[in-house]
């Protein structure tokens, strides 16, 4: 904050780029957004405008106009129209709340056991679109797409209508997803935390991500390579290192090597390793 107690929040990432936020002075509120390359020229450039109640009315772009935005809400804050590069946008609300007209939509709500989950979607377009919930309100089908989830609530398999093959998700003990297998594209991908992703591709060479977060978990910055080679330390204390590219244990991203060392959590659970 500066002397006045106004908040002053700036953001410069790895490669110079600099974020810059400017509040209202009285209530707070952010009121632009500025990005800016090293050299100080302007690359986004965003204004926000409020109504009485604080809720945002307008976003406006100044690098390209195109772009901004403008809302009309109710008296209860619910956004009844908004424009933009996408045209006019118009809902409307049922009595006890539900989004009844989304823009081309019209959204119906017929399941007695969840009020509020949508059963159907219906515009010109696309005719009507139908969904089903189990008795825990998780959606089982869309449209034609079979949805399959463990005793926990995870969505562990997706069936597209009309489809023999699926998409198909594996947790860890913390309900963390770690892979993802698609029988229809054939790309396996395994997350390892929120930090690092591993995609394979039948033909192609492995793609190692790794992303980099700020201290609220805001990404910051992210790599890929295809030269990677994923590692993991024995437990004697990484005097000999064996390679296990299917391990769900990453270490360090160091040039061309991931290396870790296990834990006594992972020795029991066999599940990840903790980041150098």
């Amino acid at each position: 904050m500066d002397s006045n107690g106004v908040p002053n929040l700036k953001r410069t990432s790895g490669n110079g780029v600099t974020m810059e936020i400017g509040f209202e002075p009285l209530d707070k509120r952010p009121l632009s957004v500025v990005s800016k390359k090293p050299d100080g020229s302007v690359i986004a450039n965003t204004e926000l405008s409020y109504d009485a109640k604080g809720n945002i009315t307008r976003i406006e772009d100044k690098i390209n106009p195109a772009r901004t935005q403008n809302f009309t809400l109710d008296n209860l804050g619910r956004v009844t129209q908004g424009t933009g590069k996408y045209g006019t946008q118009n809902y409307s609300f049922s009595a006890n709340g539900n989004l009844i007209q989304k823009g081309a939509y019209t959204l119906g709500y017929t399941d007695g056991n969840h009020a509020n989950a949508v059963t159907t979607a219906t515009s010109a377009s696309t005719g009507t679109l139908n969904y089903g919930y189990d008795a825990s309100g998780n959606m089982i089908s869309r449209n034609g797409d079979v949805l399959r989830y463990d005793s926990y609530g995870k969505l562990v398999e997706i069936t597209p209508y009309a489809a023999s093959s699926s998409v198909r998700n594996t947790y860890d003990f913390a309900g963390n997803r770690v892979k993802s297998v698609s029988d229809i594209t054939l790309i396996s991908t395994y997350t390892l935390g929120e930090n690092y992703e591993i995609l394979r591709e039948p033909g192609k060479p492995e793609k190692h991500t790794l992303y980099v977060r700020g201290l609220h978990g805001d990404l910051v910055a992210q790599w890929t390579r295809e030269d990677a080679t994923l590692q993991i330390a024995d437990g004697d204390g990484g005097k000999e290192i064996q390679r296990k590219s299917s391990d769900f244990s990453i270490g360090s991203f160091v040039g061309r090597t991931i290396v870790g060392a296990p834990t006594e959590e992972d020795r029991s659970k066999r599940s990840r390793i903790l980041f150098l």
